[in-house]
């Protein structure tokens, strides 16, 4: 972990080389399923998680999709997940979205 200041603000340097995201749902790189799009049930997909960084308080999730027709599109933004928790099922939503 690395830490310096830049205007007043503290800034933390975490190491994320061993958190590891994968969902049931589908393999990496592959298309995420209809079932889990806006074109189907527009459920979140299953996601399990392990490897935070130590000394994170919270975890953040980030979808967006780089590739979209008009340029990057955020199709999921959530924060406030558990650090301890290792994973989110089905459907579940994020404590804050």
């Amino acid at each position: 972990m690395a830490a310096g200041r830049a205007r007043g603000i503290s800034i933390i340097l975490l190491s994320v080389a061993e958190f590891r995201l994968q969902s049931s749902a589908f393999e990496h790189g592959e298309p995420i399923p209809r079932r889990h799009s806006c074109e189907g049930e527009d459920l979140s997909p299953p996601l399990a998680w392990s490897g935070a960084p130590e000394g994170a308080r919270a975890l953040a999730l980030v979808v967006d999709d780089p590739d979209a027709p008009a340029g990057t599109f955020t199709h999921w933004l959530g924060w406030g997940i558990d650090v301890a928790a290792d994973g989110l099922g089905e459907g579940e939503a994020t404590p804050v979205e």
